[in-house]
């Protein structure tokens, strides 16, 4: 059940209160400067709701204060928030439960309002505030925010590839979106990992895969696009496991309440659960998604493969028409096609069962509606990736410097 409107009220009282305190200055540490002794387990959660997903990051946060699952005080496991909202000093706590069932939301630390939630910097700094801390032997990471894989800082919200028409174009389809998906702004801010509304900051996935000091066992990302083949060899060092869409992911987020203690819990089949439920949950609330559920350790095996298709095909792969492709994007931004279906295109057939045998390896767990929103999904492979285009130059720069394309050659140098 939701929480009622006053416990809501409640929660955030709690919090409001010591926020009021710690306000003072520009960062303020209360109730924990001294490291706590190692925990067993603790789970970050780093909301970068300071842009148009804030409401529905609070209500994804009620949603976790509602959770059984949610730790008491003295548990072994520690629940961590990182919160950066709208006209709010971004601000660090934990959260846990009381014997008689309130939830305390026990403010950590304070930002001074300068502290962007978007930028590499600020995630390290974060990490760092939560884990000298709370030291644990075993991990978690969920980030939400907008997003859209691999891209530079920018690309998103201003393709400097297109021509003035098109960036007319995909301004006016992304108006359509305000408010539906994770990949929309009212400005139309797209980004690789995180946005941040004061000073339009966006974090870069290289920059972010080489802040992340910690290794946890599984990234939540609930953010579009962010089960793509070049983001998850980027990460494939800072975690076991990684959660993700090949899609955009509705505003509302990932449906917490429903699995959330797949996340407490870990472990590789709590996190197959957690696709198997998501998926449950859509379908009962008539709602559309797609989930995925990467192994990280076996992606360098995948990309040796691909490197060997890629230069022996060479000439086929150049040739393949997107068009015939299984998209995972609507409107304009036609830069995530299905891995597994563009692959298919352009090797023979028993290379390909090959390929799906590396593949089914990396992808464990996948679920997917019948389609996402107005796209029907007809292949899924479980990962997005891009289909290099002459016509998309800087593009085109830049995915060259992503760790996939240095594994694979799949642009070439």
């Amino acid at each position: 059940m939701r929480l009622s409107a006053l416990y809501r009220r409640a929660v955030l009282t709690v919090a409001t209160v010591v926020s009021m305190l710690a306000a003072t200055s520009c960062t303020q540490y209360w109730g924990i400067e001294k490291k706590h002794g190692e925990v067993s387990r603790a789970v970050l959660i780093f909301l970068g709701g300071n842009n148009n997903l804030q409401n529905y990051m609070r209500n994804n946060l009620y949603d976790i204060y509602e959770s059984s699952s949610l730790p008491g005080y003295t548990s072994d496991t520690v629940v961590l928030v990182f919160e950066h909202f709208n006209q709010e000093s971004p601000r660090l706590k934990r959260c846990y439960r009381t014997d008689n069932g309130n939830v305390i939301s026990e403010i950590l630390t304070v930002y001074e309002e300068s502290f962007s939630s978007a930028t590499a910097e600020c995630f390290a700094q974060v990490e760092k505030d939560a884990f000298s801390r709370f030291p644990a032997r075993s991990k978690g990471l969920i980030i939400s925010s907008h997003g859209s894989a691999w891209m530079p800082e920018g690309y998103y919200s201003f393709p400097i590839d297109f021509s003035e028409a098109r960036i007319q174009q995909f301004i006016s389809e992304r108006a359509l979106d305000e408010g539906i998906v994770k990949g929309a702004e009212e400005i139309i801010q797209g980004k690789s990992i995180s946005s941040d509304n004061n000073n339009d900051r966006e974090i870069d996935i290289i920059e972010w895969a080489k802040a992340i000091n910690e290794h946890y066992e599984f990234i939540c990302m609930d953010a579009c696009f962010m089960s793509s083949i070049e983001v998850a060899y980027e990460m494939r060092h800072t975690a076991d496991y990684i959660l993700a869409s090949p899609t955009e992911i509705l505003a509302y987020g990932y449906p917490y309440q429903a699995v959330f203690d797949n996340l407490i819990k870990g472990g590789e089949t709590n996190l197959k659960n957690f696709c198997s439920e998501m998926l449950d949950y859509h379908v009962q609330a008539g709602r559309t998604c797609t989930i995925s559920l990467i192994k990280c350790s076996e992606l360098e095996p995948l990309a040796s493969y691909c490197k060997t298709l890629y230069a022996a095909h060479s000439a086929e792969k150049a040739a393949v028409s997107p068009y015939l492709v299984q998209p995972f994007f609507r409107y304009s931004d036609d830069w995530f096609y299905d891995f597994g279906d563009y692959v298919e295109q352009f090797v023979t057939a028993s290379e390909y069962q090959t390929f799906c045998g590396y593949l089914n390896r990396v992808i464990i767990a996948k679920a997917n509606t019948s389609r996402f929103l107005s796209l029907p999904i007809n292949k899924n492979s479980g990962f997005n990736t891009y289909i290099p285009k002459a016509r998309y130059p800087k593009l085109n720069a830049y995915y060259k410097t992503l760790e996939w394309n240095k594994a694979t050659s799949s642009i070439g140098e």
